[in-house]
């Protein structure tokens, strides 16, 4: 039972990391290019102007990787973020306090290199394509 219980626990520990389509856009950051597609509301609505995404950054021994270490007592390995971008008027959501608001992108902000990336996503491809070549 105890190596039945192990076989699971590693498997469900890599899942995650092989089941997506990881293409690397900076230094220990990555978008799961399988995850690109559009928005789909809480009334299962589509809405073809916003894109959503996963992105993965790899701790980098900064002060939030820190905090949240402390607070948990384990080791980050990384966190993973959704975003959300519009593509017809150039807006992300964010979180603020309790509820989400549209707020315009920032010039040369990681928003805009998101904004960039997601109204693009054959270019995305193309970096995955390459990326898996030159391993």
């Amino acid at each position: 039972m105890k190596k039945f219980l192990s076989i699971v626990l590693f498997v469900f520990i890599m899942l995650p990391v092989y089941s997506s389509s990881w293409v690397q856009i900076g230094d220990k950051a990555y978008i799961d290019c399988d995850s690109l597609s559009v928005y789909v509301d809480d009334y299962n609505r589509q809405h073809k102007e916003q894109k959503i995404f996963w992105l993965k950054s790899l701790n980098d021994g900064g002060e939030i990787y820190k905090r949240i270490e402390k607070e948990f007592n384990t080791k980050i390995w990384y966190i993973m973020t959704q975003y959300i971008v519009n593509t017809s008027n150039k807006t992300n959501y964010t979180v603020k306090d309790v509820y989400l608001q549209w707020v315009s992108i920032v010039p040369n902000t990681n928003s805009e290199f998101f904004y960039d990336i997601v109204t693009h996503p054959d270019e995305l491809i193309e970096v995955y394509k390459y990326q898996q070549k030159n391993k």
